[in-house]
């Protein structure tokens, strides 16, 4: 028996640092199209009555095109990958959150290794991983995930962080994200 599975591009991960969008002149642009392209991949997983429970730039992979070698990807095109700890569903659905990447977990979902969960938990992920592209923390993500700290520290520093550019927004940044969210009618 054999499995053929599809062979898709670079992660977001490796995409932002391999490219290094962290240092582009237009980083702000580039951090835009893949935020509107990951949303476009996660809200047609929440269509589905999905909650992926771990959405972080590791899991969206670049869909390439068929035969596509080089990486020029304008505009940007994602597909989920890493289903371990989903679940079918849209609101209130039981789930083991032990496994979840601990930097992601949305506030109402850290004590508990099993917590009643909605598609906002992806979204509040999500938001932290746009954050993170933004203002170039994928790498400081990574490290607070696996760094041997408590969670109680781990989340009032993320917290805390995420609360200071809330208060001190730069406005550049919250045009970007109001702009790549806005609908254009046509």
């Amino acid at each position: 028996m054999f499995a053929v599975l599809e062979l898709g591009g670079p992660n977001l991960y490796d995409y932002y640092v391999n490219q290094e969008i962290y240092s582009s002149e237009n980083k702000y642009e580039i951090v835009a199209n893949i935020a509107r392209a990951a949303a476009i991949a996660l809200n047609e997983l929440h269509q589905r009555a999905v909650i992926h429970l771990d959405i972080k730039a590791e899991n969206f992979v670049i869909a390439l095109q068929e035969n596509q070698i080089d990486l020029k990807v304008d505009p940007f095109s994602f597909k989920l990958i890493d289903f371990n700890t989903s679940v079918l569903g849209t609101d209130h659905v039981k789930a083991n959150t032990a496994s979840i990447t601990k930097i992601i977990k949305a506030p109402e979902i850290r004590k508990k290794s099993k917590n009643y969960v909605n598609q906002k938990v992806d979204v509040w992920a999500f938001g932290i991983m746009i954050y993170g592209l933004l203002y170039s923390k994928l790498n400081e993500f990574n490290e607070l995930n696996v760094n041997v700290m408590s969670d109680k520290s781990r989340y009032s520093r993320l917290d805390s962080e995420l609360n200071y550019y809330r208060s001190n927004p730069s406005n550049t940044n919250l045009d970007i994200i109001i702009n790549v969210f806005t609908i254009k009618k046509f």
